[in-house]
């Protein structure tokens, strides 16, 4: 009776031992195909390339409140050394399509209604895009060495700092009902006399 006994523990053992071999080697043949996989599809989209559509698709689908933008705060896909302004005369617009508008304290404030995309006024390079003390979201685009503007209210950000941007670009959403607040800098200082006159943007005298 005893050898009958020692027989049949040898035998569970044995296919226990079987069972977790299987396992391992389902393991080890996994990690070996992502092993070969990543690198070649790391090649295929280095060569080829990734359609735009596939990363709007991926933004509407994360994004359901806005589809255009999903928050990329901290992400910087432009390397903004040896950028260089254009040697033109700037023209600004407004940032987004209202009927509501109100020149006021050297601000331009835009009630949001039925646009909530939020554009580039001019050409230019993003110096700064963050939150204020009070919570408020925004974004600063330097547009010459010594003009910078800010829109500040924004909802989602779509840009970075170092993000080239041409003016007209897409660069925000915004929330319906809320303010989006337009400034102008000039070598540090807020522009006086600011004006708005058929959609283009004047300070000074």
């Amino acid at each position: 009776m005893s050898i009958r006994k020692v027989e049949v523990l040898t035998l569970t053992k044995n296919e226990i031992i079987y069972k977790n071999i299987k396992h391992a080697k389902f393991k080890q043949v996994l990690v070996m195909l992502l092993v070969l996989l990543l690198p070649l599809t790391g090649v295929f989209f280095s060569r080829y390339g990734v359609d735009h559509d596939i990363f709007t698709n991926i933004a509407n689908l994360s994004n359901p409140i806005y589809s255009p933008f999903v928050d990329n705060s901290g992400v910087s896909f432009v390397d903004s050394v040896g950028y260089e302004f254009e040697d033109k005369v700037l023209e600004f617009q407004l940032p987004l399509a209202s009927s509501s508008i109100e020149v006021k304290n050297n601000c331009i404030n835009i009630t949001v209604k039925e646009n909530v995309v939020v554009s580039a006024t001019e050409s230019g390079i993003v110096s700064e895009v963050g939150e204020n003390a009070d919570g408020v979201k925004y974004i600063k685009i330097l547009h010459s060495k010594d003009i910078e503007s800010v829109i500040e209210n924004i909802a989602v950000s779509g840009v970075v700092v170092a993000t080239v941007v041409k003016k007209g670009d897409k660069l925000a959403s915004a929330s319906v009902g809320e303010k989006v607040i337009f400034k102008i800098f000039e070598k540090g200082n807020a522009v006086n006399n600011i004006k708005l006159t058929n959609n283009v943007i004047t300070w000074g005298n």
